[in-house]
């Protein structure tokens, strides 16, 4: 969307989340001074994005449970147990656990379920 409106923005990734799933995905340090060294020394690279209900994602796209497990686990036990602290928290989730139906669309692809 950016380069169909002229914009080429190249953008750094800097690995300061928890599980840091993109920035591994894409090779960078999880040391924030060599992250960043990564990113001087790098070359721009074109990544394909997401785009959902008119808004744009990268990497991953969730809802429900894994949603809501991820923002409600509180900062101060994620700094401290790392991932370990999602899986505590989602078994903390679990009963409020609600199945519901989602379709897909793609260019050749659908699914409802």
């Amino acid at each position: 969307m950016m380069k169909i409106k002229g914009i080429n923005l190249p953008v750094g990734i800097l690995p300061t989340g928890t599980a840091n799933d993109f920035a591994k995905c894409i090779g960078m340090s999880t040391v924030i001074k060599e992250a960043c060294e990564q990113i001087i020394d790098s070359t721009p690279k074109s990544i394909d994005l997401g785009y959902v209900n008119g808004k744009f994602f990268i990497n991953v796209l969730s809802f429900g449970l894994f949603t809501d497990v991820s923002q409600n686990t509180p900062t101060n036990l994620k700094n401290t147990m790392g991932k370990l602290a999602y899986y505590l928290n989602g078994i903390k989730e679990l009963p409020k656990f609600k199945k519901f139906k989602i379709s897909v669309e793609g260019e050749e692809y659908l699914y409802i379920g």
